[in-house]
């Protein structure tokens, strides 16, 4: 700073942003799965309707909503919410598998270079 030059920074190889990126974007879909899952929830409680497992979305829970009787626009806001989870769940598992690509690949190719580098210490 003193001679009028910025301080360095690191910045992250293209990579490793490209792995932070998936990984974001992966993450902004669970947030939004877990958003609908809590619209789900409040549709329910407004309709008076109990929750009495501990996984509604899990088979019993899917159980309960497929066979619930509850006013047209609560039970359509309800089926809309579940196809967009469907949606979110196959985005939430191509980009899981996206990230397990890249790390794996990106694992292995520093692996090759850190096997080159001691091969070319002897």
């Amino acid at each position: 700073m003193r001679m009028g030059r910025l301080p360095e920074a690191w910045i992250a190889p293209p990579p490793t942003r490209e792995l932070r990126e998936l990984v974001r974007h992966r993450a902004k879909l669970v947030s939004l799965r877990s958003h609908c899952k809590a619209e789900v929830h409040a549709v329910l409680a407004k309709c008076g309707v109990q929750v009495l497992m501990s996984d509604l979305f899990g088979l019993a829970g899917t159980e309960l909503l497929d066979r619930l009787d509850l006013p047209a626009p609560y039970a359509a806001r309800i089926a809309s919410v579940r196809r967009l989870m469907d949606d979110m769940d196959f985005e939430i598992s191509v980009f899981a598998g996206l990230v397990r690509g890249l790390s794996v690949a990106d694992l292995s190719n520093r692996e090759a270079a850190e096997q080159l580098g001691s091969t070319a210490d002897q």
